[in-house]
């Protein structure tokens, strides 16, 4: 009887690394799902970073599920896990959707580009272009700023886009109960 008590006492350190590796696994899913790469301009390229991440995640998750089965009896161990990061990355998206929902009827202001970047993103299996703009607006007499990032399957198109927001105004559309939280109109 002794045995079984201590051998079951001692599946916790043999399962820590598939618990960990299951946490992993699932963030690589959502950054298939969820992440910039589904920014990425539509080529094989985007299909092979999906397929990998969601892939090497799927694997990593499927792996640790059958060791902890292995070493604890039971997915009831792995199971509460996977759905507690799964909630936590639900709630992240859904902060992060609360975040703008409406933004089309917020109050809009008209706003300065301060700054444009345009970056050339190379991976083993994508080649893309990001532009990244930083902002400012003034509402009430404070001025704020905000961030805005666009992906591009070409440098010319990221150029183009980045000569056109530098060239003329922008419109700023901004959270009335918070200020702080804006996004460029029609971007």
């Amino acid at each position: 009887m002794i045995g079984p008590v201590y051998n079951a006492a001692n599946t916790w350190p043999s399962i820590v690394p598939a618990l960990i590796a299951e946490v992993v696994g699932l963030i690589f899913v959502y950054a298939a799902v969820m992440g910039n790469i589904g920014q990425i301009p539509a080529k094989p390229s985007r299909i092979v970073n999906l397929l990998a991440f969601g892939g090497f995640g799927l694997a990593l998750v499927l792996g640790a599920f059958f060791i902890i089965r292995e070493a604890s009896g039971s997915f009831v161990t792995g199971a509460i896990l996977g759905l507690a990061v799964i909630l936590a990355l639900v709630g992240f998206e859904l902060s992060q959707w609360m975040k703008f929902r409406g933004a089309d009827s917020w109050p809009a202001t008209q706003g300065t580009i301060e700054s444009l970047d345009v970056k050339e993103v190379r991976t083993r299996t994508a080649h893309y272009f990001a532009l990244d703009a930083a902002y400012s607006y003034s509402v009430n007499g404070e001025y704020y700023s905000g961030r805005f990032a666009k992906i591009f399957e070409t440098e010319s198109e990221a150029s183009d886009y980045a000569a056109n927001l530098k060239g003329g105004p922008v419109y700023v559309r901004y959270k009335a109960a918070d200020a702080e939280t804006s996004c460029l109109q029609d971007h």
